[in-house]
């Protein structure tokens, strides 16, 4: 179980640019190339939500003045507590929200489990902040269903004494319902409960309204957009390309394909290893490809992913990965696939982002519409991946023209220092509401 203090667990490289940063308070080059103060950085191009995109709540969200332009910095708030739920230790992206927020006196707190989170929230005083993210161990872990019925209530009634007591409620929308669904039913109705209760709902991608429409209505004032952070200064740079090659066999003439996050069935992951072997098959003397296989995967998927594997050139780690060996399988790597079936954010994306690794998504309309304008971004045809993956992977051309350069603008609109001074912005007015809630209560 986590521990109650939430451990900060990012490698050196990003202490020490949380440190100079908060000595500075001023944009550095991961934020803007040049020395403008963070209050004056706008996001070039275009705003992260678009009016135009997202129908009449996307409007009514960019009417509220909440399009994700960087705020500047505030009065200092000392002492005040943020409980986050879940958390997980091994997650850099929970750590990247926390930078700018504990400079400025935030103490971060986390709950391990459901029964924890409940008991946590009711020692919370007027003022401080709860932030949820994931659903899925509020209704997911739930023995039998009539357990999951109960959690739901409880979960009601916690909010509720929350809401009463004067504490703000922020919801981080990750998913549109959790990957592995065991009690759909009382899924949606908790995604509909939080969205009524909480009090500012913290989204990373402008097609998030959308996808979640038929599940419920995102309320446009409590929207609050910031991008997901890429992982700049996050994790070492790693081993040079050559020597990350080397230590998985390549050749100089493979072509290294990358899947790299948590190895599930809504990943997509046989379509990809399909797509491969229809390569292969079909030009034994042409291409070679060879596949990185690497994130935790279910005993009862392993068996299977590793015989599909059998007659390919890969390299399977089925497990966490350490943060030291992140840059070794991104830097060995030619392009990354994330064959996702179903998926709201990615992590992943990002992450191959800041390895500067192209990458080949689904051509589904929101993964399009968040990343379909990226030079070193491909899709292939949802309905048809393994022959549309197929082609992809054997086109060397595909990113021939890319240069380094092309990732700079995405990386430096998501830069975590950037993203954490967002997230600052909203636990503050979390604070406020939730304070002169209680103020209004007790009058």
């Amino acid at each position: 179980m986590p521990s109650s203090e939430m451990r900060r667990f990012a490698p050196t490289p990003l202490n020490r640019v949380w440190a100079s940063r908060s000595t500075s308070r001023s944009s550095s080059t991961s934020v803007s190339s040049t020395s403008r103060t963070a209050s004056e950085v706008r996001w070039p191009r275009r705003r992260f939500f678009d009016a135009s995109s997202g129908g009449s709540d996307a409007r009514a969200i960019v009417e509220a003045g909440h399009d994700g332009t960087l705020p500047g910095w505030g009065a200092m708030i000392t002492g005040r507590t943020v409980l986050v739920f879940p958390f997980y230790d091994d997650n850099p992206f929970l750590n990247v929200l926390s930078l700018a927020p504990m400079a400025e006196g935030w103490v971060f707190r986390s709950a391990g489990d459901f029964d924890d989170w409940e008991a946590r929230s009711d020692r919370l005083s007027p003022g401080d902040v709860m932030h949820l993210h994931w659903t899925a161990p509020i209704l997911q872990t739930a023995e039998t269903q009539a357990d999951a019925e109960r959690r739901l209530v409880r979960c009601g009634a916690m909010l509720s004494r929350a809401h009463r007591r004067g504490i703000g409620i922020i919801w981080t929308v990750h998913n549109q319902v959790p990957h592995e669904l065991v009690y759909a039913d009382q899924e949606r109705r908790l995604i509909r409960l939080i969205s009524e209760r909480a009090d500012l709902i913290h989204v990373m991608s402008p097609s998030t309204v959308e996808v979640l429409a038929d599940i419920c209505r995102l309320p446009p004032e409590k929207v609050r957009p910031i991008p997901h952070p890429s992982y700049e200064a996050v994790y070492g740079d790693g081993p040079a390309r050559r020597d990350a090659r080397a230590s998985f066999e390549l050749t100089d003439s493979d072509r290294a394909v990358l899947f790299f996050g948590n190895v599930r069935a809504y990943k997509g992951v046989q379509s990809l290893i399909d797509a491969i072997r229809h390569v292969q098959n079909s030009e034994p003397s042409g291409v070679r490809l060879a596949l990185l296989l690497a994130g935790r995967t279910p005993p009862s998927d392993r068996a299977l992913i590793e015989s599909a594997l059998a007659p390919l050139k890969s390299v399977g780690h089925f497990d966490f990965v350490p943060e030291q060996e992140v840059g070794r399988w991104f830097r060995a790597a030619d392009v990354a696939v994330f064959p996702f079936e179903k998926v709201l954010n990615s992590g992943s994306v990002h992450l191959a982002a800041t390895f500067r690794v192209p990458v080949i998504l689904p051509d589904v309309p929101h993964l399009r519409r968040d990343f379909g304008e990226y030079p070193w971004v491909r899709t292939f045809d949802a309905n048809n991946p393994v022959e549309s993956l197929a082609s992809s992977l054997r086109d060397g051309s595909l990113f021939s023209s890319l240069e380094v350069t092309d990732f700079d603008w995405f990386l430096r609109s998501r830069a975590p220092w950037a993203t954490s001074l967002r997230y600052r912005r909203i636990l503050q007015e979390a604070h406020s509401l939730g304070a002169s809630r209680r103020v209004a209560t007790t009058a």
